[in-house]
Order: structure tokens, then C-alpha cells, then sequence
């Protein structure tokens, strides 16, 4: 960021980037979708003097937080982290991978659980894939049933 010419560039494909009316639009919701992240951050005791120390500051006050692992952590939890942010924009964004498939699982694969926000404290742990309940079946199938 202190390359004025790559500062220059990176301007240069934001604004690109916007005058694509779907990809304003993922910008504006994953820009919503923080936001709405760290109003839920503010309530967490552990990161009360970052955010006094940034709004008595500003953002330059930021700068002493970039190598702290546990608020790292805790925001990356709190917006999806990278993986999020490459979802919304792909391929929305120059230079980004096009989004990967959905993996397609079958009972018995091991997985990893990752990027759950409402049970974060389950992030990273092994898991088995299970088939689902009849009432899961219904669940993923929709109103109207399979196919409809």
C-alpha cells in the first residue's frame, strides 16, 4: 500500500469493478455483511480496548492490532474470513480463482468443519458426514418436494 502505482492500479479495478451492476452488488453485501460482524464484535469484552482504542484514534490506531493472533481471530471468525470474502467476489474480481464447486460428500467422509458462525468454537474439528433423517430429507428438499 505504499506504492502510489499500485495504489493507483488497485483504484483503477475497484472502479472497474463498480460499474458492474452485480458486482457493485456483492461488494455492497459482503461490505454489509462485515459491518454486521463487528457490531456483534463490540459486545465481546476481549476486544473492548481495541475498538476504544480505535475510536478514540481511528483507523490509524489499527496499525498496533495487524500482528495481534487473537483479534486476527476473531474477526476472521466473525466475517467468514477470506473464504467468505472470496465467495462473495468470485469471479466477480480481476485476478480472483472463479468460486470452487460445492464439494458433493457421501456418508462416511471425513471432513473438517469450517467457517460455522453461529458454533465458531466447532471450527476446525473433524467430523464424519452422516446420511440425513427422513425429516433433514424434507428439510433439503423444499416445499413441494424432490425436483419441484
Amino acid at each position: 500500500m505504499k506504492d502510489p502505482e499500485k495504489v493507483k492500479e488497485m483504484q483503477k479495478q475497484i472502479d472497474e469493478l463498480m460499474k458492474d451492476p452485480q458486482k457493485k452488488k456483492a461488494v455492497e453485501e459482503y461490505q454489509k455483511m462485515t459491518e454486521q460482524a463487528v457490531e456483534k464484535l463490540r459486545d465481546d469484552p476481549e476486544l473492548k480496548d481495541f475498538f476504544e482504542d480505535v475510536q478514540k484514534n481511528g483507523i490509524s490506531a489499527m496499525k498496533k492490532y495487524e500482528n495481534d493472533e487473537r483479534i486476527l481471530e476473531k474477526f476472521s471468525r466473525a466475517t467468514g474470513g477470506v473464504q467468505a470474502w472470496m465467495n462473495q467476489m468470485s469471479p466477480g474480481m480481476p485476478g480472483m480463482p472463479p468460486r470452487p464447486a460445492t464439494p458433493q460428500y457421501k456418508p462416511g467422509d471425513e471432513v473438517i468443519i469450517r467457517g460455522l458462525a453461529k458454533a465458531p468454537e466447532l471450527n476446525g474439528k473433524k467430523a464424519m458426514v452422516v446420511p440425513p433423517t427422513a425429516e433433514e430429507k424434507k428439510t433439503l428438499e423444499g416445499p413441494g418436494g424432490p425436483g419441484r
